[in-house]
């Protein structure tokens, strides 16, 4: 089933299996070390269903925001799930936000990852890349 409330009925049930790992993160030449619960990438500000997983991310900035979310306790779910509504999950403790052109991820162990939800399985490095004004996008004009 799709929608919103399968979403959430799934991700409580898999939230308890599913276990943080440690990431090399390069930016550009930069690396940082972090353990993430999920690591995922934003051109727009939110995942859908009202759910803002990235309040600041823009199409036209040419940029992606990088959201790092920490392991976070269950009886903390509550709170950062109403912050991804509220559209503050920037404000939590549990969430870093890094803005880049390209990043490089890097873990010890190939595992999965999705794209825009599809799940598929990957290797044990990433590389992601905006490619700015390559989506062309047409919106009707209204006159009046």
């Amino acid at each position: 089933m799709r929608g919103f409330p399968s979403y959430v009925a799934l991700s409580a049930v898999e939230y308890s299996h599913y276990h943080p790992d440690t990431y090399s993160i390069y930016i550009g030449e930069k690396e940082i070390i972090r353990e993430a619960f999920l690591i995922t990438f934003a051109n727009c500000a939110q995942w859908g269903n009202n759910v803002y997983i990235a309040p600041d991310a823009s199409a036209t900035d040419g940029l992606l925001d990088m959201v790092i979310w920490k392991k976070t306790p269950r009886f903390r779910i509550p709170l950062i799930a109403m912050r991804l509504i509220t559209r503050n999950i920037d404000h939590s403790d549990k969430i870093e936000i890094i803005k880049g052109h390209s990043f490089r991820i890097k873990r010890a162990r190939e595992g999965w990852v999705h794209f825009d939800g599809e799940q598929v399985q990957m290797g044990s490095e990433l590389t992601v890349v905006v490619c700015p004004g390559t989506l062309k996008v047409v919106t009707p004009c209204t006159y009046q």
